[in-house]
């Protein structure tokens, strides 16, 4: 869901900044941060002048760090968080286009931007600078370009993704009525007394505690390694848009034992 929105943020900036004569330079959704729920594009730099006849120079970027990852979650259920955690530049079109079976081609989008696209790299090597002087010798109508950044938009807005049932997804029912409410009792008084500037909830599965710590930290960061738990935590919190909950509280999926590196 994060990856999505990250990737619907960075499209709508762009739909608008060509509207005005401009586009981004990059398209890789590290671009992005959080702000709790919100999704904030921080590569202020990127933005530049549009130079009529080119199409959108980060196309690649963003199909391997956003569409192709949530592709192999939405269609295989596959979870692409080792691969995006071991390649910042993600996963290119031939490696995406190895693992679709033929009635994969039907799905949206994925013949021109996954098929295609591996296709045409593996006819030649091709650079940015191979395609940028190309295109600036021929020309493309900017509507063309307008018309598929629609496009796109449209490919990423309507995928989606049924997590699965896990262990963590499902976890109150693990305790008793009388357990859970001295647990609940015990966060909340160890937040107010200790008044935190922020709050790691390392394990913090669907958020129940996440919220209690909310009431009195400004910022919580709700860490878990289960992707469902933390996926069924960020559509509640998504859907309380303008909540303290949903101002304060940043989900997040990863491996406490296992950090994730600083690749860039």
């Amino acid at each position: 869901g994060m990856l999505r929105d990250a990737a619907l943020c960075q499209l709508d900036l762009l739909r608008e900044a060509f509207a005005d004569g401009f586009t981004l330079k990059d398209g890789t959704l590290y671009n992005t941060q959080w702000r709790g729920t919100v999704p904030v594009f921080i590569d202020t730099v990127s933005l530049e002048r549009w130079t009529p006849g080119l199409p959108w120079m980060g196309y690649r970027q963003f199909c391997q760090t956003g569409l192709f990852p949530l592709w192999l979650q939405s269609f295989w259920q596959c979870h692409f968080h080792p691969r995006l955690r071991g390649r910042l530049d993600g996963i290119t079109p031939g490696e995406f286009s190895a693992l679709c079976g033929w009635r994969d081609l039907f799905r949206r989008g994925v013949l021109v931007h996954g098929w295609l696209h591996a296709r045409l790299q593996q006819s030649r090597p091709v650079t940015d600078q191979d395609v940028r002087g190309s295109l600036e010798r021929r020309g493309l109508p900017a509507a063309a370009v307008r018309n598929s950044l629609d496009a796109l938009h449209k490919v990423v807005s309507r995928l989606s993704w049924s997590p699965p049932r896990s262990t963590w997804s499902d976890y109150a029912p693990a305790y008793s009525p009388a357990a859970w409410r001295a647990k609940q009792q015990f966060v909340r008084q160890a937040v107010v007394t200790g008044r935190p500037s922020m709050v790691w909830d390392l394990g913090c599965n669907t958020g129940d505690f996440s919220r209690i710590a909310a009431e009195t930290a400004p910022v919580v960061v709700a860490l878990d390694g289960d992707h469902a738990a933390v996926e069924q935590l960020y559509r509640a919190l998504r859907s309380e848009s303008g909540s303290t909950d949903a101002q304060r509280i940043q989900p997040l999926v990863g491996n406490g034992c296992a950090p994730y590196p600083d690749p860039g």
